[in-house]
């Protein structure tokens, strides 16, 4: 019998909690701003995406580390991490437009 796989370390969750919200604000903010908004109207589209974006993460981020880390083999695990980052920016689009 196999052992049950380990569960995400303090260290990958204390990195979700803390670094998650501060790179998405960023990225959101620079996307925003860089699609000729105000700084006004940034503010405004963050109040009404930021929050939606971000529960995603949370949701999908750990998982697919989870995923990743203990049932990919070592080959493919950038294969997957990169379809993975592919369907996050597509919810992520979704998200802002």
């Amino acid at each position: 019998l196999r052992p049950p796989p380990p569960l995400p370390s303090p260290q990958n969750q204390t990195h979700r909690l803390a670094f998650g919200p501060c790179f998405n604000l960023l990225q959101m903010t620079f996307v925003y701003k860089a699609s000729g908004q105000s700084w006004a109207k940034v503010a405004k589209s963050l109040q009404a995406t930021f929050w939606s974006a971000q529960v995603l993460n949370w949701k999908m981020w750990p998982f697919a580390q989870f995923i990743n880390f203990n049932f990919v083999p070592p080959e493919l695990q950038l294969l997957y991490m990169n379809l993975i980052a592919l369907v996050w920016t597509v919810a992520l689009s979704s998200i802002m437009n």
